[in-house]
C-alpha cells in the first residue's frame, strides 16, 4: 500500500507543536539528527563542517545569518572563544559562515612554512647503506 503525502502534509507534520503566545502563534520544529560539540583533539574540521551543512539542511535552515547562529551556537564553548579569538577585535557575528570556517581551518591546518621545510631537507644526511 503507497501512501502519498503532499508537500504541505509533509511540512506540517515536521512541527511538533503550535502554542498561542500572545497574538501569534508559535510553533516548535521537530529536529532531525543530532550534531555535537566540535572536539579539536578527535574531530576532523572539514569532517565537521560537512556534518554541520547535512544537519542544516535536513533541518531547513536556510538563511546564511540563522546558519551562522546555530553554527556558533552548537559548535561548543571552546570553538566558539577560539573563533571568538581569531576574528577579534570583531565579533564572530560580524563574519559570514565560510569565513569563520575558512579562518578555523588556516589556524587548525596552516600551510608548512617553507624556510622549515627546507632546513629539514638540508639537515639530512645520507646513511651508508643509501
Amino acid at each position: 500500500m503507497d501512501v502519498m503525502f503532499s508537500r504541505e502534509e509533509m511540512e506540517k507534520s515536521r512541527f511538533k507543536e503550535t502554542r498561542k503566545r500572545g497574538n501569534a502563534t508559535v510553533q516548535s520544529m521537530a529536529l532531525y539528527g543530532v550534531i555535537g560539540q566540535f572536539n579539536r583533539d578527535n574531530d576532523d574540521w572539514d569532517a565537521y563542517c560537512e556534518r554541520f551543512d547535512l544537519y542544516a539542511t535536513a533541518n531547513g535552515i536556510d538563511s546564511a545569518e540563522k546558519r551562522r547562529a546555530v553554527f556558533l551556537t552548537v559548535c561548543g564553548a571552546s570553538t566558539y572563544e577560539l573563533i571568538h579569538s581569531l576574528v577579534a577585535p570583531n565579533k564572530p557575528n560580524d563574519k559570514s559562515l565560510q569565513d569563520l570556517v575558512k579562518i578555523v581551518k588556516e589556524h587548525l591546518s596552516p600551510k608548512p612554512s617553507s624556510i622549515v621545510q627546507r632546513f629539514h631537507f638540508n639537515a639530512c644526511i645520507q646513511s651508508e647503506n643509501e
